[in-house]
């Protein structure tokens, strides 16, 4: 009898620990729960608009303050720290002269690469243009809509005696083959439509997306971008850079227009002091293209 009641109270003892374990593990998921999405929401609306007011200037990383809130998890862990690590050490010197020992694709967050491209280099007047048979097609129209830009930039930047190559243009035919560029470091923004490095190579890189026109739009965007570059332009505001790529490539369009309207009838078209609270958004572009219309109808 008295064995079968100690044999009872130890199960019950056991019962009661599994439970009370099971409750403290409960309280410890739901707080550490708790505390993680406390961290998100302080990141969102403190760190990052912190890092993006310190951030002013450099193209690829400010661009994607929208795309940390959609990919949360993908961009917590964490970048590329060998890439950073050798910017601090050389800041100027450009990936021509940083130790080759182990490339950058070895370290941090890694792209997917669905296929190996076969390369070719095809040379314009001004441009060396790499590109891949798949986009052979583009790659015509690419040429004409740079070496077409090339005299009238050159007349409004003044600044083709500074450059002693040619340009590289790496085309891309998918958003797909896009996104697997190692060019860019870390996941591909899904708002970046192209990329003209600031140091390091200089090179250009878009993918073609279906539409011939936005496919014009971006060259003669990017394509402004290299003689923003050799002008010095990268010490002024990024809205500033990218709203007068916009004015001197598409100028203006409907669909520029209809963001425009939208943000002054509800509120956010946001004035030139607080531009940085939306600094790489395509709303930031969208106003920067408005203000540098409005210099360039003024001004000239």
């Amino acid at each position: 009898m008295r064995k079968s009641i100690l044999v009872a109270m130890e199960s019950i003892s056991r019962k009661i620990t599994l439970r009370i374990g099971v409750f403290v593990y409960t309280l410890l998921c739901v707080g550490s729960f708790a505390l993680a999405n406390t961290n998100i929401d302080e990141l969102k609306v403190q760190d990052l608009v912190q890092a993006e007011r310190l951030g002013m200037g450099q193209q690829q990383h400010s661009m994607r303050k929208m795309d940390l809130s959609i990919f949360e998890q993908h961009y917590a862990l964490g970048g590329d720290l060998f890439s950073d690590f050798i910017r601090f050490l050389f800041p100027i010197s450009g990936r021509e002269k940083r130790t080759i020992f182990l490339s950058t694709p070895y370290w941090g967050k890694k792209k997917p690469q669905y296929q190996k491209f076969d390369w070719s280099r095809y040379e314009s007047d001004h441009f060396d243009f790499l590109a891949y048979p798949e986009a052979s097609e583009t790659l015509r129209k690419a040429i004409t809509y740079f070496e077409e830009e090339y005299e009238r930039n050159d007349r409004i930047f003044g600044v083709q005696h500074l450059f002693s190559k040619k340009i590289p243009v790496v085309l891309y035919h998918t958003r797909r083959d896009f996104e697997q560029t190692s060019i860019i470091d870390g996941p591909v923004p899904l708002g970046l439509g192209g990329l003209t490095e600031v140091v390091s190579w200089k090179r250009v890189t878009f993918p073609f997306e279906g539409e011939l026109e936005k496919f014009e739009h971006v060259a003669k965007h990017e394509g402004t971008h290299v003689f923003q570059i050799a002008k010095n332009a990268r010490r002024l505001p990024l809205w500033f850079i990218e709203g007068s790529a916009e004015t001197n490539s598409v100028y203006w369009d409907s669909e520029a227009e209809m963001i425009i309207r939208d943000a002054y009838l509800n509120g956010f078209f946001y004035p030139i002091s607080d531009l940085w609270q939306i600094q790489g958004s395509w709303l930031m572009y969208k106003i920067g293209n408005f203000i540098t219309n409005v210099i360039w109808d003024e001004y000239g």
